[in-house]
């Protein structure tokens, strides 16, 4: 999949946005950042199918066979990325299991509460679609699991990440604002 610059620079934004959202003193939880970029970028998937809004509750499942049907790319530009950047995954390792739900800090809500707001302000400042926003936060994925390895094993980081996807793609975000 091509990349384009804006798109890594947004990536990078996602990135560095996150780690300051969840900061605790110095420090964050390398798990609720991870998932908590994930979710977005499977919110912005989720907002990329032009789905009129409905009165689903913010936080209940979306109805749609469009993330099966798109989310799959998500998965794969994780695992390019992972691999151009050195991090070698052993298939037999990972999975997408709701145990990785149990080790984020944050719920769906509050994730997108600390990250959506300032992930819309970049998406914007680089033109990007949600589209593209969603390829780009996927980029930010692989490479915080890359910077978190020390913190986290990039096998649960990918995992954690799959989830994040899953659930973003599926789960009715609040409108932008209104967490």
């Amino acid at each position: 999949m091509a990349i384009s610059q804006a798109q890594l620079n947004a990536a990078s934004e996602f990135g560095t946005t996150a780690m300051q959202a969840f900061d605790q003193g110095g420090t964050f939880p390398a798990e609720t950042v991870i998932g908590g970029v994930a979710r977005l970028a499977g919110t912005f998937l989720l907002r990329s199918f032009g789905l009129s809004p409905t009165a689903t509750q913010p936080g209940s499942a979306a109805l749609s066979e469009q993330p099966h049907q798109q989310g799959p790319r998500l998965i794969q530009l994780l695992g390019e990325v992972l691999q151009s950047i050195g991090v070698t995954l052993d298939k037999s390792k990972l999975s997408a299991s709701h145990d990785s739900a149990k080790r984020l800090k944050a719920s769906f809500l509050q994730a997108q509460d600390a990250l959506e707001e300032q992930f819309a302000a970049i998406r914007e400042k680089y033109g990007l679609s949600d589209g593209e926003a969603a390829e780009s936060a996927a980029v930010a994925t692989a490479v915080l699991i890359k910077n978190c390895a020390n913190l986290l094993d990039p096998h649960l980081g990918f995992s954690l990440a799959l989830y994040g996807f899953i659930e973003g793609s599926k789960t009715a975000p609040a409108a932008p604002g209104q967490t």
